[in-house]
C-alpha cells in the first residue's frame, strides 16, 4: 500500500468509508486533526475485511456509540465502524 504524504492537502475530511474487500487505513495520530474539519472528528466506516491500523499513543478508549468505537486525545476523535478489524490500534507505547 502506498502512503499519501507527497505534498498532498487532504482536509476537511469527516468520513472516510472502508466499504469493500479488504480494505485498509493507516493512520498516526496527528493525521486526525490534519484532515478532519474544525470538529477534528473522524469516522471510518467498513465491514470485516476493512482494517484500521493507527498509533495513537496517549489517546483514550470511549464506549462505543452507535455501532462505533471512538479513541480521542481530548481534541481530536477518531470513530471507527465496530465491523471493522481494530486490531493494530495502539493507544499505548509498546513495551
Amino acid at each position: 500500500a502506498d502512503d499519501i504524504d507527497d505534498g498532498l492537502d487532504i482536509s476537511r475530511i469527516e468520513r472516510i468509508s472502508l466499504l469493500g474487500q479488504n480494505q485498509e487505513l493507516r493512520l498516526a495520530a496527528d493525521n486526525v486533526g490534519d484532515i478532519t474539519d474544525g470538529g477534528n472528528t473522524l469516522y471510518v466506516s467498513g465491514n470485516s475485511s476493512s482494517s484500521v491500523q493507527a498509533n495513537l499513543f496517549g489517546w483514550t478508549a470511549l464506549p462505543m456509540m452507535n455501532g462505533y468505537n471512538g479513541y480521542t486525545d481530548g481534541t481530536n476523535t477518531l470513530y471507527v465502524h465496530m465491523d471493522i478489524n481494530q486490531d493494530d490500534i495502539n493507544l499505548g507505547p509498546i513495551i
